[in-house]
């Protein structure tokens, strides 16, 4: 369930009423736990997953002669890599927002 607080107001405060009450309305006689909202974070799109994998790594893993799965490797090392003491470690295109992952296939074209 996602929601949008602006100004101090809660926007489409019907829309969010709906979505609470069909949860509730699909509750067995319990007890139950609310827990807190969580920021939202926008993650790289599906359209951009699905471009990514259908034919940017695809187009360029036939030219080189490697797996679409050798590519993303080899270009998540190359460009999303990072160092936190004396390891490197590369950061998964599934926690990309949409503008970074942009930005991660502007590197790769």
């Amino acid at each position: 369930m996602i929601f949008t607080k602006h100004n101090g107001e809660i926007t489409d405060k019907e829309k969010l009423w709906d979505q609470v009450k069909n949860i509730m309305d699909k509750l067995k006689d319990d007890k139950y736990e609310w827990s807190e909202p969580k920021k939202y974070k926008s993650t790289r799109s599906a359209m951009q997953n699905r471009y990514y994998w259908g034919i940017v790594l695809k187009t360029i893993g036939q030219e080189l002669g490697y797996l679409s799965e050798e590519v993303h490797e080899l270009f998540g090392k190359r460009f999303l890599s990072y160092t936190k003491g004396l390891n490197t470690f590369v950061k998964s295109t599934t926690k990309l927002n949409t503008k970074e992952m942009e930005e991660y296939l502007e590197k790769v074209r």
